[in-house]
């Protein structure tokens, strides 16, 4: 997986893909043309936040007046398109089925607290043909308190020494607080729905005997013979009949599935002789 950190200037609307990092990110419209920094972490920092997919944090570069550094009023978010190239970032895997989550700024420095592990959705969309994760997101940025006149040495606010006081002392400009986002799954896509199937009254399951395994059964609805009775047809699933495959043993699936099992039954020689016995008067 890449990792690494670029600055993307962003003079129009068009995607600018931030150095050899598969990330692109656009300027929306009438928002500030000034660089973004883009930043993917490694894997061990989506462990530490309990996320299966990269992290990546956008920063806005912007000083002065816009963010509020010298005008001492709050700051404005800045909204920018982003879009992750699942494929290249972390393989194809669930690139089909994939959101986008924001994590707290504090998840770069402490991810051990469960505050900064909180993930909210974003609202996004994702190519299944590409696996190009899109989303319009809005960076923050810092602001700081009115400097005192003389204006300040670039890089540095002036603050004042103490309450009441004439004169000032410099003190350093806040850093600019980063978005921090993530790919997570989600239970379905384009390829299919992985969410957990519900289990009908209609059908048979049970759980929990010594022997540790699940059993369930899906009935069929047969239509009734001439003499009024039908069969009994089911598709029967017992998660035991997997257990103990080694490669010396034939592991293909059955027709149906995995651990499923179709046994209609047979006509025993003697019944089927009988039967022909008696079609044949």
């Amino acid at each position: 997986m890449p990792i690494g950190t670029a600055t993307v200037a962003l003079p129009d609307g068009k995607p600018v893909q931030a150095g050899k990092l598969p990330v692109k990110v656009a300027r929306v419209d009438r928002s500030p043309a000034d660089p973004v920094e883009v930043a993917v972490a490694g894997k061990d920092k989506g462990k530490a936040l309990g996320v299966a997919g990269p992290v990546v944090t956008l920063t806005d570069t912007a000083t002065g007046a816009r963010t509020g550094a010298r005008t001492g009023t709050p700051a404005r978010k800045r909204e920018v398109k982003v879009a992750l190239d699942l494929k290249t970032l972390q393989g194809a895997a669930w690139s089909d089925r994939a959101r986008l989550v924001a994590l707290p700024a504090c998840a770069l420095t402490t991810p051990h607290r469960a505050a900064c592990r909180k993930q909210t959705p974003v609202p996004s969309t994702v190519d299944p043909r590409t696996g190009v994760l899109t989303a319009r997101v809005a960076i923050p940025a810092s602001a700081a308190p009115a400097p005192a006149a003389p204006a300040p040495a670039a890089g540095v606010l002036l603050a004042p020494a103490a309450a009441g006081a004439g004169e000032y002392v410099q003190a350093p400009a806040p850093a600019p607080t980063a978005m921090v986002l993530a790919a997570a799954p989600t239970s379905g896509g384009a390829m299919g729905d992985y969410a957990a199937s519900p289990l009908s009254p209609s059908m048979a399951w049970g759980a929990g005997t010594n022997m540790g395994n699940f059993t369930y059964s899906y009935p069929i609805q047969a239509p009734a013979a001439l003499g009024g009775s039908a069969p009994k047809v089911a598709l029967s699933y017992d998660s035991s009949s997997a257990d103990g495959k080694t490669s010396a043993q034939n592991a293909q699936a059955s027709w149906i599935g995995e651990g499923w099992g179709y046994e209609p039954g047979d006509l025993a020689p003697e019944s089927w002789t009988r039967v022909m016995r008696l079609a044949s008067k």
